[in-house]
């Protein structure tokens, strides 16, 4: 059975090639690396925001990219759900008014799904970090996504909030099974991962679960990682 998604890319950076092939099924991949290692490039380019220069991006069976014979599908009909650090809302649109710009499913049914309609009329700016980040993971799933592409979803988010957020997160995503890419910094999310991807210097280092890359760490980068790798979800960030 082919996977979900098919990334197989190159983009130049200004030190280095992003040079990555991975495949994903219904699941959720972690995307984790040095600073500066190419994971955002990764999301950049299976949403179309980057443009490689070589390889193939496919997803369900569907062609975004190919370099030869040239192939390109622009980033507004790409079937993606993004979500970013900042959450990227709208702050002078309301709740519900920040998921309809997504233009697909029905909002107010996606913000009662995730918890939070009881906030359709606020605006961001009046509503917790949690609660926005609940809002952009709405909107990111009211395009009725193929690809799901998380940006270190809860960086902006206290310690106290992001584990709840990560409880919450785990469970839609299971709902979901969507090929899921998180990049992450925060050890903690790993636990949202059914594998893990290291990425550095524009390389995949090493891939598997994190037991895997525990058992047998490829470079300290990784070694380093697992050693403090969370305990199970609920842990404390």
């Amino acid at each position: 059975m082919p996977p979900l998604l098919h990334a197989h890319l190159r983009v130049p950076r200004r030190d280095f090639d992003v040079a990555v092939e991975l495949d994903a099924g219904p699941q959720t991949v972690a995307i984790v690396g040095p600073s500066g290692s190419g994971k955002t490039t990764l999301l950049r380019a299976v949403a179309g925001l980057e443009r490689p220069v070589d390889g193939e991006i496919t997803v369900q069976g569907e062609t975004w990219f190919r370099a030869r014979p040239r192939t390109w599908t622009p980033p507004e009909r790409r079937s993606v759900g993004l979500v970013f650090q900042q959450f990227a809302l709208f702050p002078h649109m309301t709740v519900r008014q920040n998921v309809a710009f997504a233009r697909g499913d029905d909002p107010d049914a996606l913000l009662e799904r995730l918890g939070v309609l009881h906030l359709a009329d606020a605006r961001p700016a009046a509503i917790s970090g949690g609660e926005r980040q609940r809002v952009a993971l709405a909107r990111a799933l009211a395009r009725r996504p193929r690809v799901l592409l998380l940006d270190e979803p809860m960086a902006a988010l206290d310690p106290f909030t992001r584990q709840g957020v990560r409880r919450e997160l785990a469970a839609v995503l299971r709902i979901l099974a969507l090929p899921t890419l998180l990049v992450t910094h925060d050890r903690d999310d790993l636990a949202l991962a059914d594998r893990v991807v290291t990425l550095e210097a524009g390389r995949v280092t090493q891939d598997g679960t994190l037991e895997q890359l525990a058992s047998r760490p490829a470079t300290p980068f990784v070694a380093t990682l697992t050693a403090h790798a969370a305990s199970p979800l609920g842990s404390s960030a």
